[in-house]
């Protein structure tokens, strides 16, 4: 959970290790400078928020707000065959008030869907 600005830049930080990129690359194909990269990832506050989310939009992260409080909920739907469970697909929704979600939820536990 992002709860400040040096959450958020160890969250940039860590994305751009997995991906194997440097500091001087994520630069030359964003176009910002060294220097605010590693300012935003040290966590520093002024960083210009705009050029963040954008930032961490082009590192394939997604940046959403929700109430807080509310959390991701997560459903596998599995049908069954042969004896086994499988799985074909993840309904998702955020907070006890998302109608799809309870609607799904209880549409699958009234027939006996795992």
């Amino acid at each position: 959970m992002i709860t400040d600005a040096k959450s958020f830049g160890e969250t940039i930080r860590r994305r751009r290790r997995e991906l194997g990129y440097t500091q001087a690359f994520l630069s030359e194909f964003s176009g910002f400078s060294v220097t605010f990269i590693s300012d935003l990832e040290n966590g520093k506050s002024t960083a210009e928020l705009g050029k963040a989310i954008y930032l961490a939009n082009r590192l394939g992260l997604d940046c959403s707000l929700t109430p807080r409080g509310y959390a991701m909920n997560e459903l596998t739907v599995s049908i069954e065959k042969n004896g086994d469970l499988i799985p074909i697909g993840i309904i998702t929704g955020h907070g006890p008030s998302d109608a799809r979600f309870q609607y799904f939820k209880e549409y699958c536990e009234e027939r006996g869907v795992p």
